[in-house]
């Protein structure tokens, strides 16, 4: 069963969650301390991050405490993360490179029309409130001929959906997504989960969706 978007008491319970999660690693700097990247997206993904971006804008949805955006050197860098002023209030330094939203992806006024260079989203969408609306701002903002990279776990049944993760997204639903905003598919792969059920040993989730795309046109919102 695809759930792609959850009522607001659910949202806030999964943010008060992933608000507790966070707090006590506030003080990271991703920069000191390369661990704290998450390895497993560093792996297919680190192209692309350390592609020369001078001079262009990127754009990191759900940075946590510290995001993939600091590996590129772009010359803008905006990251959206809902708890940005509740964990800034720990460590007031901790977003100083990057221009932030504090709230949800799904609508995002603050960034213009075809505005941006890159979108990343690593290990987020299945934290989110509405998946849909966030892609279709995603779509919005995003520069014709410009890059969008995708990092998901995949659920096709709710029997492991927990109090951080409400959403179940599967592989099919993406692609109706990339191909509803004409997304050209530039590398997509399922990989195993990170996601280990201790009891057996083994990937209890329909593997982690690994996704880069070029928007080839601005298409009327559906």
């Amino acid at each position: 069963m695809i759930i792609d978007t959850i009522p607001q008491d659910r949202w806030d319970e999964a943010q008060k969650y992933e608000y507790e999660t966070w707090k006590p690693h506030v003080e990271v700097n991703p920069k000191d301390q390369p661990k704290h990247v998450d390895e497993y997206f560093e792996k297919y993904f680190g192209e692309l991050l350390r592609q020369d971006w001078t001079g262009k804008t990127v754009l990191e949805i759900g940075t946590g405490i510290a995001g993939s955006m600091w590996m590129m050197n772009a010359s803008r860098r905006i990251g959206v993360e809902p708890l940005a002023d509740k964990l800034k209030v720990f460590n007031p330094k901790l977003y100083a490179n990057y221009e932030m939203i504090s709230h949800g992806a799904e609508s995002v006024p603050e960034v213009a029309d075809q505005s941006v260079d890159c979108v990343v989203t690593f290990n987020v969408l299945d934290h989110c409130q509405d998946v849909g609306s966030i892609i279709a701002e995603i779509n919005r903002i995003l520069k014709p001929g410009c890059r969008l990279a995708i990092g998901c776990d995949l659920k096709a049944t709710c029997m492991y959906l927990d109090v951080g993760h409400p959403i179940a997204l599967s592989a099919k639903w993406f692609e109706k997504e990339f191909e509803k905003y004409k997304f050209k598919t530039i590398k997509k792969e399922v990989v195993p989960s990170r996601s280990i059920d201790t009891a057996t040993g083994k990937d209890f989730l329909d593997g982690c969706l690994i996704y880069i795309g070029e928007k080839l046109c601005q298409v009327s919102q559906l």
